[in-house]
């Protein structure tokens, strides 16, 4: 647990790289921009509707089908200038589904008949923001996870917004022009005394550092991305393959380009090689392995084309989409080598502040099984928010 502390620590301190910033407009929860009026209490209601359809052939993973919606009702409280709590629940539900496992979702959750929640998966929501500094933000609680990450998706994938809790913890954020740096511990599970299951928690960063001037319109910046996951604790009553220890991590070079044309109002390209290994334990059938990954996206208005190719040797991914990697979900085997291609094409359309509809297609052919894979959803985010009073 020290190491795993002290490594977050130093992830902090020697870490500090530039943030381009290149939200997903559903997915994501951009941090506040200008804090409330000290003492201000208000209410806010974020909701996403979503219909996702994943139609998989590879042997990797199933085809499966997403339709619900999470809401999330929290009160928020300006209590200082520079802090702010916001306490709420978050509810999710897919359609269809009238009883839901009673365990900690880090994707489509397993069954459990004796554990359940009727209606809803319902977890309370509670985050203190701190403003150290300008630059520097501390966050306690349920943190900006997810996709505000801005990790590559061979490291993470954004459908986890429909099906995952939401990462809960500590996470320490430092931006600047030229430097930004994203680094938090994700407390996923929990333990008891003599309690039957392990403890886990995931030490992520999410680094950039900006190689060109900041004002240049077109910028370079080396992106560097680690995810730690430890499984393991003192005090349950596991004693065989008893601690786990996974990491992913990815160091790159990109380019974000304004305006390069009439017609495309932005322009990025990254490259980055990627890596895995399973450090203690045996969850997986490989225990290290590589990537190297390149996709360039072009924006234009509300429409996003993105092309990628992923190329990998024994990988395996914590957080990203089993067609990204070597092991299958299905039986657990592992091939030796392959490869990914994918196309994206994405568009959204906001109505008002805080009124988002976006739809998305995304097509997967793996080079060695040459099968092809196709994914598609629409979403529908609303996050209005209204003012109480003044304290």
């Amino acid at each position: 647990m020290k190491k795993i502390l002290l490594t977050h620590l130093i992830f902090f301190l020697f870490c500090l790289p530039s943030y381009s910033q290149e939200t997903n407009p559903y997915f994501s929860e951009p941090l506040p921009q200008q804090n409330s009026k000290k003492g201000e209490l208000g209410l806010a209601i974020e909701s996403l509707s979503f219909f996702k359809d994943n139609e998989f052939t590879s042997y990797t993973t199933k085809g499966y089908s997403l339709p619900g919606f999470w809401l999330r009702p929290k009160v928020t409280f300006q209590a200082l200038d520079n802090v702010r709590l916001e306490a709420g629940l978050q509810a999710l539900h897919y359609w269809g589904a009238n009883k839901y496992p009673s365990l900690a979702y880090s994707d489509i959750a397993l069954w459990k008949g004796d554990q359940y929640q009727k209606g809803f998966h319902l977890l309370p929501w509670f985050r203190i923001k701190i403003d150290a500094t300008t630059n520097l933000k501390l966050i306690l609680g349920d943190l900006y996870g997810g996709v505000n990450h801005q990790l590559i998706e061979p490291l993470y994938n954004p459908e986890l917004s429909l099906t995952s809790d939401p990462e809960v913890g500590f996470q320490i954020i430092y931006d600047t022009p030229r430097f930004h740096v994203d680094s938090w511990i994700n407390w996923q599970s929990f333990i008891f005394d003599q309690d039957g299951h392990k403890e886990a928690f995931t030490v992520g960063l999410s680094s950039r550092l900006q190689l060109r001037d900041t004002t240049s319109h077109c910028k370079v910046y080396i992106p560097l991305q680690a995810l730690i996951q430890h499984r393991g604790g003192e005090l349950d009553t596991i004693f065989t393959n008893s601690v786990q220890t996974l990491m992913n991590g990815s160091l790159g070079l990109g380019m974000d380009y304004q305006r390069p044309h009439q017609w495309i109002d932005r322009f990025i390209i990254e490259t980055a090689a990627v890596g895995y290994y399973q450090q203690a334990g045996h969850i997986w059938p490989i225990n290290k392995g590589w990537g190297l990954y390149a996709h360039a996206k072009a924006y234009h208005k509300n429409l996003t084309l993105d092309v990628g190719y992923f190329d990998f040797n024994n990988f395996a991914s914590l957080f990203g989409s089993p067609l990204y990697g070597s092991v299958s979900q299905i039986d657990n085997t592992s091939i030796r080598k392959s490869g990914v291609a994918t196309a994206l094409v994405e568009y959204h359309h906001t109505f008002g502040q805080g009124f988002t509809l976006g739809t998305n297609a995304k097509i997967y052919y793996r080079i060695a099984q040459q099968n092809t894979s196709f994914a598609a959803g629409i979403y529908f985010k609303a996050c209005p928010s209204f003012l109480l009073l003044h304290l």
